[in-house]
C-alpha cells in the first residue's frame, strides 16, 4: 500500500514537471520568435518605460471579461471593491515578450500560473493593473547598484504583479500591494562581491530603498535571516518583518 502511494505521488511530481517545463519551453520559444522579428532593446530610462505604456490598451476593471474575472478570483469580495477604480491593460502575447527594465521583459513582472498560460495560448490577450512606477523604481534601484559598483545579477526579481487566486495559493497578504501592481520582490545575493552572500548585502539594498527609492512613499518588507526584501508605492511609509497569508479561514 505504502509503495503504490509512493508510486502515485511520484508519478504526479513527474506530470507537474513536464507541464512546468513545457510552460516554460513554450514561453521561451515566443521570446526568440519575438526577438527574430522585432527590434527589442534593453531599457535603461524610465521615460522608454512611459512610452512604452502609453502605447497599451487601457480599460476599466468593469471592462474586463467576466472569464478572466472568474478565473482570478477578481469578482469575488473583497477584491471586486478592493480593486474596483484600478485600470488594466490590456496587453497582446507581443507585448508580454517587450523588454521594459533592462533585460526583464514585461512578462517577467507578471505571475506566471496556468491563468497567463491559457490567456496567451488560447486568448491571445492578458489583462494586468502591473504600475509603471513601480517598474521606474525597480530600474532605480539596479542603476544606483550599478553605480555603487555592486553586482546587480546578485538582484533577482522573484514577484511583482498577482492576480487574487495566484496570491492567495502562495500565501500572499490578503491586501497585498501586489494585488495593485505596485510591489516587487527580490532576492538579494552577493552584490559586494565578498564571496559571502548575507545580511550586508541586503543592507546594502534596504539603505538605498529606505533612503533614496522608497522612503515615505511606500512599503518596504524586511524579513529578517532571509534572501528576500519586499518593495512597494502605497503612498505611505510601512516597514514589517513579517506578514498574515491571505488562506481561506476554516
Amino acid at each position: 500500500m505504502k509503495c503504490s502511494l509512493l508510486v502515485g505521488v511520484s508519478l504526479i511530481s513527474l506530470v507537474i514537471t513536464l507541464v512546468f517545463i513545457y510552460h516554460v519551453s513554450y514561453l521561451q520559444l515566443l521570446k526568440w520568435k519575438y526577438d527574430f522579428s522585432n527590434q527589442n532593446p534593453q531599457v535603461y530610462s524610465s521615460s522608454t518605460i512611459d512610452s512604452l505604456f502609453t502605447t497599451f490598451e487601457s480599460i476599466s476593471f468593469g471592462q474586463l471579461p467576466k472569464k478572466v474575472k472568474s478565473s482570478t478570483n477578481l469578482d469575488k469580495p473583497p477584491y471586486n471593491k478592493l480593486l474596483l477604480e484600478t485600470r488594466f491593460y490590456k496587453l497582446k502575447t507581443d507585448d508580454l515578450m517587450m523588454k521594459v527594465v533592462r533585460d526583464y521583459r514585461i512578462c517577467d513582472f507578471l505571475a506566471q500560473d496556468v491563468h497567463f498560460y491559457t490567456s496567451i495560448r488560447k486568448e491571445g490577450y492578458h489583462y494586468t493593473n502591473l504600475n509603471p512606477k513601480i517598474l521606474k523604481t525597480f530600474l532605480l534601484l539596479l542603476a544606483e547598484c550599478k553605480a555603487k559598483g555592486y553586482d546587480i545579477s546578485q538582484i533577482n526579481l522573484t514577484s511583482c504583479y498577482r492576480h487574487p487566486k495566484h496570491n492567495y495559493l502562495i500565501g500572499g497578504a490578503s491586501q497585498s500591494r501586489h494585488l495593485f501592481g505596485d510591489a516587487i520582490d527580490i532576492s538579494v545575493g552577493d552584490i559586494n562581491n565578498d564571496g559571502k552572500s548575507n545580511k550586508e548585502d541586503k543592507g546594502l539594498i534596504l539603505t538605498l530603498l529606505d533612503t533614496q527609492l522608497i522612503g515615505n512613499k511606500g512599503g518596504i518588507g524586511l524579513y529578517p535571516k532571509s534572501k528576500a526584501v519586499h518593495f512597494d508605492l502605497r503612498g505611505h511609509k510601512a516597514r514589517w518583518n513579517s506578514y498574515t497569508p491571505a488562506y481561506r479561514k476554516k
